[in-house]
């Protein structure tokens, strides 16, 4: 393992949670609504489902730097063994990271990047959303508590790989394994769109 991919995985870690796309944030629109003066016409399907940003996906005492404390990768040669075990390590972090069990069952919204797996015809079916764009394609994927698995009955047409939507549906805490990532949550989505700002 060369020394330059545990850096990167490491300033990837380092970064966790900012990773977000700049202006990709589920409030957005709501406030710019406010501070015009406009008020926002919620319908009912939007008050049934109400927004989740991708934090709240997190359990608020995990702290995914904490078993890295005092390693020191600057002063370490690419065939040092910590480095390898550091890396496995923080493979095994990321697959495992916890969920926040009290979103269990919940119906929400949430925006986020499609990353699709698989289409019926033109129909996407199942795909996962990721919190930033190129997670799990161009970028190592996020931990498994920031990839939702997503399948839908839903008409989801003519939107492609890596374009912000927003998913409604049902979040469960089940874990699910793609060739891709390993997500944390699962959700069957009622309706996917594409992200208005």
């Amino acid at each position: 393992m060369k020394k330059i991919t545990l850096v990167l995985i490491a300033a990837l870690f380092l970064l966790f949670p900012a990773t977000r796309a700049p202006g990709l944030t589920a409030g957005h629109e709501r406030e710019k609504k406010e501070n015009s003066g406009e008020k926002a016409q919620i319908s009912e399907q939007d008050a049934a489902y109400p927004v989740v940003e991708w934090d709240a996906l997190v359990p608020e005492d995990w702290n995914p730097r904490l078993p890295f404390e005092g390693l020191d990768i600057n002063s370490m040669e690419d065939n040092d063994p910590r480095l390898a075990r550091a890396v496995e390590q923080f493979k095994k972090l990321w697959d495992d990271a916890p969920v926040n069990a009290a979103l269990k069952g919940k119906s929400l919204r949430i925006a986020g990047f499609l990353v699709a797996l698989d289409y019926e015809e033109q129909n996407l079916k199942e795909f996962l959303l990721v919190p930033y764009f190129g997670a799990c394609i161009h970028a190592p994927p996020p931990p498994a508590n920031q990839i939702i698995y997503v399948t839908t009955t839903a008409n989801v047409e003519d939107i492609l790989s890596m374009e912000p939507v927003w998913v409604y549906g049902v979040l469960d805490t089940d874990p699910a394994e793609t060739e891709l990532a390993k997500s944390g949550y699962t959700m069957e989505a009622v309706k996917v769109e594409r992200y208005q700002r």
